[in-house]
Protein backbone atom coordinates (compact mmCIF):
# COMPACT_ATOMS: atom_id res chain seq x y z
CA UNK A 1 0.00 0.00 0.00
CA UNK A 2 1.44 3.26 -0.93
CA UNK A 3 2.30 6.04 1.65
CA UNK A 4 -0.55 8.28 -0.10
CA UNK A 5 -2.98 5.58 0.45
CA UNK A 6 -2.12 4.65 3.92
CA UNK A 7 -2.07 8.97 4.84
CA UNK A 8 -5.85 8.88 2.83
CA UNK A 9 -7.48 5.95 5.12
CA UNK A 10 -5.87 7.46 8.20
CA UNK A 11 -7.74 10.56 7.64
CA UNK A 12 -10.74 9.54 6.49
CA UNK A 13 -10.80 6.91 9.99
CA UNK A 14 -10.12 10.00 12.05
CA UNK A 15 -12.91 11.67 10.34
CA UNK A 16 -15.52 9.11 11.31
CA UNK A 17 -14.43 9.86 15.17
CA UNK A 18 -11.64 7.55 15.21
CA UNK A 19 -8.18 8.53 17.90
CA UNK A 20 -4.57 7.39 16.85
CA UNK A 21 -3.83 5.60 20.30
CA UNK A 22 -7.57 3.63 20.57
CA UNK A 23 -9.89 1.56 18.13
CA UNK A 24 -13.34 3.17 17.59
CA UNK A 25 -16.22 2.11 20.25
CA UNK A 26 -18.93 0.89 17.54
CA UNK A 27 -19.82 -0.40 14.75
CA UNK A 28 -22.84 1.85 13.40
CA UNK A 29 -23.58 0.30 9.86
CA UNK A 30 -23.77 -3.29 11.97
CA UNK A 31 -26.51 -1.51 14.04
CA UNK A 32 -28.11 0.02 10.97
CA UNK A 33 -28.47 -3.39 9.12
CA UNK A 34 -29.66 -5.18 12.91
CA UNK A 35 -32.24 -2.58 12.86
CA UNK A 36 -33.77 -2.55 9.54
CA UNK A 37 -33.43 -6.65 9.42
CA UNK A 38 -35.45 -6.29 12.56
CA UNK A 39 -37.94 -3.82 10.96
CA UNK A 40 -38.59 -6.49 8.00
CA UNK A 41 -39.14 -9.46 9.79
CA UNK A 42 -41.37 -7.83 11.59
CA UNK A 43 -43.43 -6.47 9.19
CA UNK A 44 -43.19 -9.74 7.64
CA UNK A 45 -44.30 -11.63 10.72
CA UNK A 46 -47.54 -8.98 11.20
CA UNK A 47 -47.88 -9.51 7.69
CA UNK A 48 -47.56 -5.58 6.30
CA UNK A 49 -45.75 -7.05 3.14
Amino acid sequence: MSPEMKERLRREYYGLGGSPNKAMGSNYFLYIILGISLLAVLSKLTGAI
